[in-house]
């Protein structure tokens, strides 16, 4: 299963979100903002724990860190467009 770029950021945005909702209280996403940050939310009733806000909005950047090993395949599309699709399909299935 290969995925665009944006499916995968899509896909680890949904995964986080219960943690988001557990750190900032209930949230709208922004469904216009795309990049830089890739994804934008709407705490629609900050947590009092983040002060007297009546309003906040996050920024998400999705972003990748890996070791040196994986990160030079990524320069390779030759031999590295397999080893990053191999590695996306098994974060997506959970191994």
């Amino acid at each position: 299963m290969k995925l665009s770029k944006r499916d995968l950021e899509k896909e680890i945005f949904r995964r986080a979100s219960p943690l988001l909702e557990l750190l900032y209280g209930k949230f709208e996403c922004d469904e216009s903002q795309t990049d830089k940050p890739d994804f934008a939310i709407d705490i629609l009733k900050p947590k009092k724990s983040l002060g007297r806000l009546k309003k906040l909005r996050i920024g998400i950047e999705i972003t990748t860190v890996d070791d040196e090993e994986f990160s030079a395949y990524t320069n390779d599309k030759k031999f590295g467009a397999e080893a990053i699709e191999k590695h996306q399909t098994a974060i997506l299935s959970g191994e």
